[in-house]
């Protein structure tokens, strides 16, 4: 967990440093991207059948996107930054997944978890 910490930490400190400049142009390429016509008849069907799957049915959802991005600034994108993904966030969720191989036992893997866990301060449920 310590080295999710540090990659989100570093994150933000990516943010902070860089130029208004480059923060201008990070935007216009998701813009780009965001805006860029399915090439297919396929990628235009997904489009429309994700929206479909997930009862959204908002099929211009990529205009919306770009209509917000273009409004937000970098203050605004640290101000998010801080709300949900730093350490001390207010709106901060997470969930941790871990794996053990079948050779390894339940009970010693729930323990390293118990004895190694200062990521929250939310319950642990553990099965």
């Amino acid at each position: 967990m310590d080295r999710i910490e540090a990659f989100i930490e570093k994150i933000r400190e990516t943010i902070v440093q860089m130029p208004q400049e480059e923060f201008e142009q990070q935007t216009a390429g998701l813009i780009t991207r965001l805006l860029e016509k399915p090439k297919t008849l396929g990628g235009r069907s997904r489009r429309f059948w994700s929206e479909i799957e997930c009862r959204m049915y908002d099929f211009e959802r990529y205009e919306s996107e770009v209509a917000e991005l273009r409004s937000v600034t970098k203050d605004e994108l640290l101000q998010y930054f801080d709300r949900k993904f730093a350490r001390s966030a207010s709106q901060r969720r997470m969930i941790a997944v871990f794996v053990h191989g079948k050779d390894e036992s339940k009970d010693g893997m729930i323990e390293k978890i118990r004895t190694k866990r200062d990521i929250t301060s939310g319950e642990t449920v553990l099965r």
